[in-house]
C-alpha cells in the first residue's frame, strides 16, 4: 500500500509539472481580436478585445477600457477566461487564429451563449465603404416598448466619426454602457459588452428619424 501511495505521489507530480509547463508555453497571440456572441442563429453581438505580449486582455467598448488577467489554461487547447468584478466567463478551444466556445453565466440556470473570436481583425461592424450620408451625431428623443404599458423615455445621445458610432442611452435609472458601432447604407447598428452586460441595437435611420430599433439584451430579452 506504501509503495502504491508514494508511485500514485509520483505519478500526480510529473503530471501537474507536465501541465504547469504546458500552460506556460500556451498563449493567446498578442494583438486586435474580434469576438461575437451569437444571439440565435441569424442575430450576432460582436465586441473587440486586445492581448498584450504578457497575455493580458483587455476588452475595448468605445472609450471604455476592461482588464482581463485570469486566464486559466486547462490544457494545451482549452482555456478559461474569468472577466473582472462579475462571476461570469468565456470557456473556450484555442485554435491557432481562432477562439470557439461560450460565454456562460453560471448565475443563469442553463445560460450559455455561443462564442467566437478571430486574430487580427480590429473593427466591430464590418463597413462596406468609408462613404456615408447619414449622420446621426447628437441628441435625440427615444422611446422603448412604444406604444405598450411598459413604454418609458429615453435620450440618445452619439458621436460619429465617419461612419463610426459611439455613444448610450439614458433613461431615469442609468445608462446603457458605451456603445459603439456603425452607421450605413442606411441602417444603425451599436454594441456593447462588459461582461455583465451583452447589449445589441439595430434600427433603420433617415435624416431626422430612427425607426424600427431592436434592443437585444443577451438571449433572453429584446424589445422595440
Amino acid at each position: 500500500m506504501r509503495l502504491f501511495q508514494i508511485c500514485f505521489f509520483l505519478y500526480f507530480m510529473s503530471a501537474f509539472c507536465f501541465a504547469q509547463s504546458n500552460s506556460q508555453h500556451m498563449k493567446i497571440k498578442d494583438g486586435p481580436w474580434r469576438a461575437v456572441l451569437k444571439i440565435t442563429d441569424d442575430i450576432e453581438l460582436p465586441f473587440n478585445f486586445s492581448v498584450d505580449k504578457n497575455g493580458k486582455i483587455t476588452i475595448e467598448n468605445a472609450e471604455e477600457r476592461i482588464q482581463v488577467t485570469d486566464i486559466l489554461f486547462i490544457d494545451s487547447n482549452n482555456l478559461k477566461i474569468s472577466l473582472p468584478v462579475f462571476s461570469t466567463y468565456i470557456e473556450a478551444e484555442l485554435k491557432a487564429d481562432k477562439l470557439v466556445g461560450h460565454w456562460v453565466n453560471p448565475e443563469k440556470k442553463d445560460y450559455k451563449i455561443p462564442f467566437y473570436a478571430t486574430f487580427g481583425q480590429d473593427y466591430r461592424f464590418k463597413s462596406s465603404s468609408n462613404k456615408n450620408n447619414t449622420n446621426i451625431d447628437g441628441k435625440w428623443e427615444v422611446s422603448f416598448s412604444p406604444g405598450t404599458n411598459s413604454e418609458y423615455k429615453s435620450i440618445g445621445i452619439f458621436k460619429q466619426d465617419k461612419e463610426i458610432v459611439t455613444g448610450t442611452f439614458l433613461t431615469e435609472t442609468g445608462d446603457y454602457r458605451y456603445l459603439e458601432g456603425i452607421v450605413e447604407n442606411g441602417q444603425l447598428k451599436l454594441s456593447c459588452f462588459d461582461g455583465a452586460h451583452a447589449f445589441l441595437f439595430t434600427a433603420n435611420v433617415t435624416e431626422d428619424k430612427i425607426s424600427d430599433g431592436i434592443f437585444y439584451s443577451g438571449k433572453h430579452w429584446n424589445e422595440p
